[in-house]
Parts: C-alpha cells; structure tokens; sequence
C-alpha cells in the first residue's frame, strides 16, 4: 500500500464528512473542486457572451477550461475498472441508471427551458428539435454523452491488453486535433475524442498508477507546468477565444498537469483533521456532482438575467454571486429530492 493509500484509510467520517465520504474523501473532494470550476466556468462563459468578454475574464476562462473536463474524466476513468469485468446486461443496466436516464431526461428539461426562455438568453434557440438531442448534446450535456461513449468503447475493447487501448487512445486523441472544423453545433466530437482517450488511459493506468504522480517531484513538475501555462494563457487572452476554451495543442501538457496539482490538493485537503469545514463542503459538493452538473446552468443563467434587468452589471459580481448559487441552490434541490425519495427519477441517485 503506497503512503498516499495510507492517507485515505486514515480519513475518519468525523470534521462534517458523512461515512459515505469516508469511503474516500479525497475522490469526493476531487470531484467538489471539478465540480466548482465548471459553475464557475459556465458563470464566467454566460458573462462573458453577455458583453464582457475581457483579458481577465478570458484568462479566468482558459485557467479553468485547463484542468476541469479533465480532470473529471480521468477520475472517471480511474473508478471504471469494473466495467470490463461486467457482462453486457449488468453493463447496460449501470450505462442506464448512471448515464443515460440522466442525459435523456435533462436534455429535454434543459432544451424545452432554454426555448421558452429564448427571449432572455444569450443564445436564442430559432426552433424546437427536441429529438436531435440524440446525436446533438444540448448546451453542458456533451460531458455525459462522452461519458457513455467512453464507457462502451472501454467494455468493447474488453479482450484488449492495455498497449493496445492505450495506442487506440491515442488515436482519438490525435483525431481530436486532426479533424477538420465542423458544424459549430457537432463540435463538441472533436472536443469529446480528447476527453474520450483521456479516459481510457486513466481506466487503464488505474488509480494505484495514478497516485504515483502524485509525488512530491512529480506534483512539483505539474506545478511548474501550469505556471508556464497560465504565462501562456495570460497572452492567449489577449485575442477572443475561438470555439473550445484552451483547445490549443500549447494547452495539452496541462490536461494531466492540471488533474495532478488539483488531485494532490484534494489529497491534501483530506488528508487534514479528516477534511475539516473545506474539506467538508468539497466532498458535499463531490458527492452531488449529478443533480449539479444538470442543473447549475438553470441557476447561473438565471443570476445573471435577473441581475442585468435589475441594471446590476458588475461582471465580478455577477460571476460571484452566479457560482455559488449555481453551487448551492443544486445541492438543496438533491437534499429534497432526496428527502422525497425520488433523486432516483431524476436521475440524480
């Protein structure tokens, strides 16, 4: 058992963590602090198309779109070693609970709201295609059709040895910058082959694998890696961002960078007085990922028009107070919906 194993075993369900976290606080940590950077990414996204796209706001931008879908995909990957093992009836039973019930329902809830409220929007949907959401994710749900993707490539390349699916990796990753650009509304499959070969690796790697990078020489590494690239990001930010935020091949050196220094934070994190109130509040939130993943989107867009049709138009402001309710205000839907016995329906348990 490696020291950082040790650490993990040592984390007691005391300090506000509850004894599901206690199963490993850290991994809920880790997913708290994916989680915090896509509200506030989508946050600083729905300012920035309402009229305050800025250097800082681009570069606040380009920080976070370095780590955060990576590092959530390769915490997926790192937990999918039962897949292979699993025949394809218990496959798709887990696909359907997890995943596609979720992305399904949500992505009408998601679509139907965004066309009643067309009036107010940044972006105005001209019609109402509810049925191509089948092969056109709206709005955030791209991250969970990847998912799915990943996760049946992962069961069908079960016979595979791990070279071989790294090399199939691989492949996907480089076709995600060799595709020609396409359909701004299919763009999300060259975005999603990265994130897709991200994923594999990880499952293959496996969090024993994983955790050896989380050395102190390593972590020093990642450190020094993310310091070049904010440098980077900063002059980037100069110029508007064209379609994916930090898509540039200069950025890929931090999409494992990135997972490592925010990995090795939240193993530190919980690795003091068992998480204390931080720690605490990460894992609630890690623990939560569902019904805020789905949702968050309603209540940062919402923050912002009200805030704008009450002539507030401090973009920080907005930002602020969008990230934490787009935070909070999802995690007191999942408590009730939870109270009431039917997270499970919406596809959030």
């Amino acid at each position: 058992m490696t020291a950082l194993a040790r650490e993990a075993t040592s984390i007691p369900a005391s300090a506000g963590l509850s004894k599901a976290a206690a199963r490993d606080a850290r991994i809920d940590i880790a997913r708290g602090i994916g989680m915090v950077l896509v509200v506030w990414g989508h946050a600083l996204y729905g300012v920035m198309n309402a009229g305050h796209d800025t250097q800082i706001h681009r570069f606040e931008l380009l920080s976070i779109y370095t780590t955060h879908m990576a590092l959530f995909f390769i915490l997926a990957g790192l937990l999918a070693g039962s897949i292979r093992k699993r025949s394809w009836p218990e496959f798709w039973s887990m696909a359907f609970t997890r995943v596609i019930w979720p992305y399904l329902l949500w992505s009408v809830l998601l679509k139907t709201i965004h066309f009643a409220m067309s009036g107010y929007v940044n972006t105005p949907l001209k019609g109402y295609a509810v049925f191509d959401i089948l092969w056109k994710p709206p709005s955030v749900m791209w991250f969970l059709y990847a998912l799915l993707l990943g996760m049946i490539l992962l069961k069908l390349t079960s016979a595979f040895s791990r070279p071989a699916t790294v090399a199939l990796a691989a492949v996907l990753f480089a076709a995600g910058y060799l595709l020609p650009d396409l359909d701004p509304q299919m763009d999300w499959i060259r975005t999603s082959l990265r994130f897709i070969a991200i994923y594999l690796v990880a499952a293959m790697v496996g969090r024993a694998g994983f955790e050896r990078l989380l050395a102190p020489v390593w972590v020093a590494l990642a450190t020094g890696v993310m310091g070049v690239t904010l440098a980077y990001a900063w002059v980037d930010a100069a110029d508007p961002i064209p379609g994916y935020a930090a898509f540039a091949p200069l950025y890929i050196p931090a999409l494992l960078a990135g997972p490592v220094v925010a990995m090795r934070l939240a193993y530190a994190i919980g690795a003091t007085r068992g998480g204390g109130a931080l720690g605490a509040a990460l894992a609630l939130v890690g623990r939560n990922t569902m019904p805020i993943f789905v949702t968050h989107i309603l209540f940062t867009a919402g923050v912002r028009i009200v805030m704008l049709e009450l002539g507030l138009t401090n973009a920080s402001l907005i930002i602020a107070l969008a990230t934490i309710i787009g935070v909070i205000a999802p995690l007191v839907a999942a408590m009730l919906a939870d109270r009431l016995r039917v997270a499970a329906y919406l596809g959030w348990r």
